[in-house]
């Protein structure tokens, strides 16, 4: 008996092998929109020039030892779906963005030792994230902003240590918002550290924090 097999990836009904095959061909078009059909293991990075809307359709994306989602264009990521990468050992992120993400509803893991989320500051890197949820468990850095970062209503975790805060902003032109929703370091390190740029925090909680105006 033959068993089908779904690609994991379509746009307008072409099927892919890899989230990255999609990638490629979606650079011959100004906007297409992806949608995921299985849960995938593997690493892709977007080329600039075409706007890109990644459905995950409630499935997870694993980068299993890769930057799971390099954006260096135009993307938004729709949930509900998770995004994560799962080799302990590697060094490795779930999302780094170089040019205009925007994430709805979305579940961001990482079980390597770098950080899940880097916003850059490459370019004047923009994201935005839309009622998601950023969980971790080990003393790591959960996200780097070294660009411009707003989030809406997000819940952003962590278990660091002292040199390990759950938020940290590193560079003299990041920008962080965050409206509503908390940032919280469940261990004894800060939930947001800004070292250099700034931060505005519009009823967001996040206790035990470093640099923000009172």
């Amino acid at each position: 008996h033959f068993t089908y097999t779904p690609f994991p990836f379509t746009i307008d009904g072409i099927g892919f092998e890899t989230l990255q095959d999609a990638f490629s061909y979606a650079s011959g078009y100004e906007s297409v929109t992806i949608e995921t059909t299985a849960n995938f293991s593997g690493y892709a990075a977007s080329a600039t020039g075409t706007d890109i809307t990644l459905n995950l359709n409630g499935f997870i994306l694993d980068g299993a030892g890769f930057d799971t989602i390099t954006c260096n264009g135009k993307m938004i990521i729709n949930g509900e779906g998770t995004i994560t990468n799962t080799i302990v050992g590697e060094y490795s992120k779930s999302l780094v963005n170089f040019g205009a993400l925007t994430l709805n509803n979305v579940n961001i893991e990482n079980g390597t030792t770098n950080v899940s989320v880097w916003n850059s500051n490459n370019g004047g890197s923009a994201m935005v994230m839309n009622e998601c949820v950023v969980k971790r468990t080990d003393d790591c850095i959960v996200v780097i902003n070294s660009g411009e970062m707003s989030l809406n209503s997000c819940t952003i975790e962590g278990a660091g240590i002292e040199t390990h805060p759950v938020l940290y902003i590193n560079a003299e032109e990041a920008v962080l918002t965050a409206k509503g929703g908390t940032i919280t370091n469940t261990s004894t390190g800060y939930s947001v550290y800004l070292e250099s740029g700034s931060a505005v925090l519009e009823e967001c909680e996040a206790a035990n924090s470093y640099g923000l105006e009172e």
